[in-house]
C-alpha cells in the first residue's frame, strides 16, 4: 500500500485474481495487461481506479458490484470491456471511454442506473447482449460510424434515454434492443437499415421520429408494440405509416436523414430542394407538417442526436419568427425540442434559434433602443443543460421582448 496526502491509502494491483475487499483507491501497475476475471468484484467501497497505458484487457466481472465506483476513465490502450466487467455499478455516473476501444462485452454496464451519458468510440465494433440494460438515468448515447452490431436488450429499460441514431454500419436491430425506454422520443436509422427484430422498439411509449426506409426487408413480431404515439398516430398501421412517412417531402426527409450526409453534400440537397419548388411556382411552406407525427422539418432535425449545426443554421435563417415560435400539432416549439435534446451542439443551436427570434423582432418593431438589455438577457442563458431551466429563461427573454414592444407603442 502507498499512501496519499490525505493518508488515504492507494493499493497498487499487479494482476493478482483477488484483492483486499476493504480497497477504495487502486492505481493499476504499468506493468498489467488485463485486469482479471472478477479481481475486484464486491469491493464496495471502492471509490477510484487509475488505469495506465499499457493495459489491454478490463475481464470478466473485474469491477462488478463495486457500488461507490463514481467515475471511471480509461486508458487509450484498453480494448475489450469483458462480459459484466461494471454490471451493478450503482453509483457510477461517468464512463471516458478512449479509441482503439473495440468491445463492450455482455452485461457490461448493465444496471449502472446513476451513469448519465455515453460516448462510444469510433473504434468500437461491438456492444454486447443487455450492455447498457437498465441504465436508468442514461439521458444520452452516442453511437459511431464503425459499430457494427448492437445486442439484443442492449439498452433495454433505458427510462431517460431521449435520443438515439444508429449508425449506417448497423444494419439490423436486434431482440429488445431498446424496449422499455419510455422517454425516447426520436429515433434515428439509416436508409440501408435491413431488419429490425421482434420487441426492438416494444414500450416505447413517447416514439414519435422514427422512419423506415425501402431497405428494411424484416420487421419482427411487436417491434412497436406498447408505442402509444405511433398508435395513436397511425393505428393498426404504423409500419406503413412510418414507411410512406416522407412522401413528396423532400425537406422533411432530408433533415431525417441529415446526420448521415457529409455537409457540402447536404447543403447542395437542400439547396437542390429549394430550386425544386422554385421552379414548380410553389411556396415552400417550412411550417408543413409530415404525415402522421405532426412535425416540421425543423422540429425533426431538433431531435437529431447529430444535428449538423451549418445546415441547421441555414435552415433556421430563412424562418420567419412566427414559423420559430409556432407550435405544432403536439404543442411543441423548436426552442422546445431542442432544450430537451442533450447535445452540445443543441445547446448552441437554442442559442442561434433564439437570437434569430430576438434579431428579427428587434428590427421588425423598431426596437433598437432596448438592443442592448435584450442581448444581455439572451447570452445569460444557464450554462447547465436543465432543460427546464432553459426553457424558462427562453420565456423570460421573449417576455421582455413584448413588453418592450408594447412601451414602444405606447
Amino acid at each position: 500500500m502507498e499512501e496519499t496526502k490525505e493518508t488515504e491509502q492507494i493499493y497498487v494491483y499487479h494482476g493478482e485474481a483477488c484483492v483486499p475487499a476493504d480497497v477504495t483507491h487502486v492505481q493499476v501497475h504499468p506493468s498489467v495487461v488485463e485486469i482479471v476475471a472478477k479481481a475486484f468484484r464486491n469491493c464496495k467501497y471502492l471509490r477510484e481506479i487509475y488505469f495506465p497505458e499499457g493495459v489491454k484487457i478490463i475481464g470478466l466481472g473485474a469491477f462488478e458490484s463495486c457500488i461507490s465506483l463514481q467515475t471511471v476513465q480509461l486508458s487509450s490502450t484498453i480494448t475489450e470491456i469483458r462480459d459484466q466487467a461494471f454490471l451493478k455499478c450503482f453509483a457510477l455516473q461517468f464512463v471516458g471511454f478512449s479509441e482503439n476501444l473495440v468491445l463492450i462485452g455482455d452485461e457490461a454496464f448493465a444496471l449502472c442506473e446513476s451513469l448519465k451519458s455515453v460516448d462510444i468510440p469510433s473504434t468500437t465494433e461491438t456492444i454486447g447482449d443487455n450492455a447498457f440494460m437498465s441504465c436508468e438515468d442514461l439521458v444520452s448515447v452516442g453511437l459511431r460510424e464503425g459499430l457494427k452490431r448492437i445486442g439484443e436488450d442492449a439498452f433495454c429499460g433505458c427510462m431517460s434515454l431521449r435520443n438515439i441514431r444508429v449508425p449506417s454500419t448497423v444494419d439490423e436491430i436486434r431482440d429488445g434492443c431498446f424496449s422499455a425506454c419510455q422517454s425516447l422520443i426520436s429515433v434515428e436509422l439509416h436508409w440501408r437499415m435491413r431488419k429490425i427484430h421482434d420487441h426492438a422498439f416494444d414500450g416505447c411509449s413517447k416514439l414519435k421520429n422514427v422512419a423506415l426506409a425501402s431497405s428494411v426487408e424484416e420487421i419482427g413480431k411487436d417491434a412497436f408494440a406498447n408505442c402509444k404515439l405511433l398508435q395513436s398516430q397511425y393505428g393498426e398501421s404504423i409500419i406503413e405509416g412510418l414507411a410512406s412517412r416522407f412522401e413528396s417531402k423532400p425537406i422533411h426527409e432530408l433533415c431525417y436523414y441529415q446526420s448521415y450526409f457529409p455537409t457540402q453534400d447536404l447543403m447542395e440537397a437542400l439547396k437542390t430542394a429549394f430550386a425544386s419548388f422554385d421552379r414548380d411556382g410553389q411556396q415552400l411552406d417550412l411550417s408543413s407538417t409530415d404525415n402522421g407525427t405532426g412535425m416540421t422539418p425543423l422540429a425533426i432535425l431538433s431531435m437529431s442526436t447529430f444535428p449538423n449545426f451549418s445546415f441547421a443554421k441555414g435552415l433556421i435563417s430563412v424562418h420567419t419568427v412566427e414559423q420559430l415560435t409556432a407550435k405544432d400539432e403536439t404543442e411543441h416549439t423548436i426552442a422546445d425540442y431542442l432544450c430537451t435534446n442533450d447535445t452540445p451542439t443543441s445547446k448552441k443551436l437554442v442559442i442561434f434559434t433564439v437570437e434569430q427570434i430576438v434579431k428579427k423582432r428587434v428590427n421588425a418593431l423598431c426596437l433598437d433602443r432596448w438592443k442592448k438589455q435584450i442581448r444581455d438577457a439572451l447570452y445569460k442563458l444557464p450554462s447547465g443543460w436543465n432543460p427546464d431551466v432553459r426553457q424558462k429563461h427562453i420565456n423570460e427573454i421573449y417576455t421582455l421582448l413584448n413588453d418592450r414592444e408594447l412601451l414602444e407603442s405606447v
